[in-house]
């Protein structure tokens, strides 16, 4: 063989090595065909498994949603709640579906917001009382100050303290709103505060809503003996 078709020969193996499928069209239409059609096989695949989920979860319902969080002994209003659309499969047992069978309840243990509401959670003042609430008291969420050791059933006094956040924050004091304490939710440190559940008489309950609208932060004090 010449020098030159030497050269030539050694030029064609070169690129057949270099561009393999461009030298075989029909090895690469083979490949693209197989890479086409295992693509396609698990998208078929997702696919299935999507639909099989959503089988399981079943069809959309409505449900009764907390909007903000529900303290015990509050008495619901339409304000607090919302209708939402969420699979079966994720409804727990008991859950509210109308807000009409709600409304006008007492919590009787905290619901978070956007929490589904169940019935086991909310009743009438006779199950309020239950959750030791007489029927003229309700509960509301206070702060406990970093290193006041309180207990369930301590008499205590509501004091606000300013935030600093707002300019229509009040000066710090009290409220003259005596009550006791019904639940710990989170016990204060030695360094940072906690917070509980007290049961106050129902005709303060604005006068904690204003305060804490004011920009104040509500806490507890002992009440003096």
């Amino acid at each position: 063989m010449s020098g030159t078709s030497r050269a030539a020969s050694l030029g064609v193996t070169a690129r057949a090595l270099r561009y393999p499928l461009r030298a075989n069209p029909r090895r690469f239409w083979i490949i693209t065909l197989v890479l086409a059609t295992v693509i396609g096989l698990i998208v078929t695949a997702t696919l299935a498994q999507a639909r099989s989920v959503v089988a399981d979860l079943g069809e959309r319902e409505p449900v009764v949603v907390a909007r903000n969080r529900l303290e015990i002994g509050r008495v619901i209003t339409s304000g607090d709640l919302e209708l939402r659309q969420q699979p079966v499969g994720w409804i727990p047992d008991g859950a509210a579906s109308n807000l009409t069978e709600v409304i006008g309840m007492s919590v009787l243990t905290e619901v978070a917001a956007n929490e589904v509401v169940v019935g086991a959670r909310i009743g009438d003042d006779d199950a309020a009382g239950r959750s030791g609430l007489t029927a003229d008291e309700r509960g509301v969420a206070v702060a406990i100050p970093a290193g006041l050791q309180v207990t369930e059933g301590d008499a205590i006094e509501l004091v606000t303290a300013a935030t600093g956040t707002s300019s229509d924050a009040n000066e710090a004091g009290t409220l003259n709103v005596r009550g006791r304490v019904l639940t710990i939710s989170e016990a204060p440190s030695a360094s940072s505060a906690g917070r509980a559940t007290v049961a106050i008489d129902i005709e303060f309950v604005a006068t904690i809503a204003e305060a804490t609208q004011g920009g104040n932060l509500v806490t507890v004090v002992l009440a003096p003996q």
